[in-house]
């Protein structure tokens, strides 16, 4: 049910911030890594690749980003705090990636989802926090980049620990992909759905 309303409402003109509005927004892919990949609520093409990084997604973008993509909905960087990468360089490569698909696509619509809380400890929950900063700062309606905060609607009230119903440990369970999908469903009506 869900899942068909946000179909519906993306399958129109939609006007967007810059006041000029955008050709229909479908087909949706999904890129990300095992998060994007397990959420079988989704309402878009998964193309998550569980283990995938920033760097990986970009290597791998002819492959997993079929061409005339209208909209692609982006979650990655947990796998690269994982691994050790350091903030900014995270940043980095999700702004390459990001040149990428509108090189590939130039008139996509990209959506960036911050990355999710985890249950891992403090450390990488701050590490999280700063590489959502730093994609908040790629948002450019002008240009059809969006941000969409996620991450708070996911934590307790120390604002960096994942809320444990949703999220045992690092991957949101079936309430989580619910709750994800209604938190898009929520910022579609606010910030996309014409008034």
């Amino acid at each position: 049910m869900l899942i068909g309303a946000i179909m519906i409402m993306l399958s129109g003109v939609i006007a967007v911030g810059s006041g000029h509005s955008q050709p229909n927004l479908t087909p949706a892919v999904g890129l990300g890594d095992s998060i994007t990949f397990m959420n079988h609520e989704a309402f878009w093409l998964d193309h998550g690749v569980p283990g995938a990084t920033v760097e990986y997604i970009s290597s791998k973008l002819p492959e997993l980003l079929p061409k005339d993509t209208e909209q692609v909905w982006l979650m990655a960087g947990i796998n690269d705090l994982l691994e050790g990468e350091p903030t900014d360089e995270i940043v980095k490569a999700m702004a390459s990636l990001i040149d990428a698909i509108q090189q590939q696509d130039p008139g996509s619509s990209i959506f960036i989802q911050s990355i999710l809380p985890t249950r891992k400890g403090n450390k990488v929950n701050e590490e999280i926090n700063q590489v959502n900063s730093g994609y908040e700062q790629m948002a450019d309606i002008k240009n059809n980049i969006f941000y969409i905060d996620l991450h708070s609607h996911f934590c307790e009230s120390d604002g960096e620990t994942a809320l444990e119903e949703y999220i045992p440990d690092l991957h949101p369970n079936k309430a989580g992909d619910e709750y994800w999908n209604s938190l898009i469903f929520q910022w579609i009506q606010e910030n996309l759905q014409n008034n």
